[in-house]
């Protein structure tokens, strides 16, 4: 679900922002932030158009200001019954659930680096099996939580 984003929707934000108390200086970068957001977007919100958004505003300085400004907005979008989840929360819930990196590259990688290191095949053999552990035990702490 793609939802485009009026300026009267803007403005209902800021209202709402206003009468949840929100200091003058955090509505002001807010609204900023969202600007930043609504450029990047082209005025449309979407759990894609988020995931893309988190990619390409990561590697940047205030990013965490930038994207809990968004957050406050879609748990806005979600309280004026607009989405039916908050999409933010659901976007940074996937992707924290996804590999930055393939674990079998990943491995691959650490072994050649231990060969190289001159490390005894006994002590690659014990290393590799241990991040296997650790990775069986993150994959089932996941799906309990």
């Amino acid at each position: 679900m793609t939802l485009s984003l009026t300026p009267k929707l803007i403005d209902s934000y800021c209202l709402w922002l206003q009468n949840h108390q929100y200091q003058s200086n955090t509505v002001r970068n807010y609204l900023q932030d969202l600007k930043t957001y609504l450029n990047f977007s082209q005025n449309q919100i979407s759990e894609e158009i988020i995931t893309k958004y988190f990619e390409a505003i990561s590697p940047k300085n205030n990013s965490s200001r930038y994207l809990a400004s968004l957050s406050t907005f879609c748990q806005f979008l979600l309280d004026q019954h607009l989405t039916e989840v908050n999409l933010y929360k659901r976007v940074k819930k996937q992707l924290s659930r996804q590999p930055s990196m393939d674990t079998k590259k990943l491995l691959i990688q650490y072994q050649s680096f231990l060969l190289k290191d001159n490390k005894s095949s006994l002590t690659i053999k014990n290393y590799l099996n241990d991040i296997h552990q650790y990775f069986d035990w993150l994959k089932s702490y996941e799906i309990r939580n």
